[in-house]
């Protein structure tokens, strides 16, 4: 689902940068600390932190981009646990295990994938929204602030 695109001209340079952004940031973390997902967990809320006091529009992009990383970094720790279970515990490796397994990569590219587009999207100025995730980053950051403005 694709929200109104904010008119031309509406946005700085800098905000289309940062909100482009906030999916690289994003994907770097997972990429980087995926043995350790609380790492980017902790990442994803500092990046949230940092775009607080940003534009809607910036606010939008970095909370969808962190929402869509909460699922991967909750997959990825099940994932992870559950093999070092197998290979250190008394864990068997079972055809759920191996299905989950594939499931969780699945995600994680089709994240990474979504990230790239979200960055292309965000930095062409564009509120494009993920499925569930876009949603909620609208109601919570873009519409409240449009309803606002028009008052």
């Amino acid at each position: 689902m694709n929200f109104p695109t904010p008119p031309r001209g509406t946005l700085t340079e800098r905000e289309r940068t940062e909100a482009s952004n906030a999916y690289l940031m994003t994907l770097m973390t997972v990429m980087i600390g995926l043995p350790f997902p609380i790492i980017n967990l902790i990442s994803c809320l500092a990046l949230f932190l940092m775009a607080r006091s940003k534009s809607p529009f910036v606010k939008f992009h970095f909370f969808q981009a962190m929402l869509s990383q909460l699922l991967i970094i909750v997959m990825n720790t099940i994932g992870i646990s559950w093999t070092i279970a197998i290979i250190w515990g008394d864990s068997q490796m079972t055809s759920l295990y191996i299905g989950y397994i594939i499931a969780a990569i699945i995600c994680n590219i089709l994240d990474y994938v979504y990230d790239i587009i979200g960055a292309i999207r965000a930095r062409r100025g564009e509120l494009y929204s993920f499925a569930f995730f876009g949603t909620l980053s609208y109601m919570m950051f873009y519409k409240n602030s449009n309803t606002e403005n028009e008052k």
